[in-house]
């Protein structure tokens, strides 16, 4: 599964204060990037993501990206 065709999609909580972005590949959930209410970067990953192994570079670039959007979405 290469990140490559993955793609960021905003999915929030009306409770949250910073809104939940889903890495999505072929509608399979990877992982879940936000802030916490405290402002903490925080990284949640779905079975979708289970018995895949990555390159680092890609895996880094791809939690900034999800960083960058989350930050320009506070």
């Amino acid at each position: 599964m290469p990140f490559s065709k993955a793609r960021w999609r905003k999915a929030t909580d009306i409770n949250r204060k910073y809104a939940i972005f889903e890495l999505v590949h072929e509608e399979n959930i990877l992982l879940d990037i936000w802030f916490s209410d405290n402002g903490a970067l925080e990284v949640s990953f779905h079975r979708g993501i289970s018995n895949t192994a990555v390159n680092w570079d890609q895996f880094t670039n791809v939690i900034a990206d999800g960083m960058r959007i989350a930050e320009s979405d506070k």
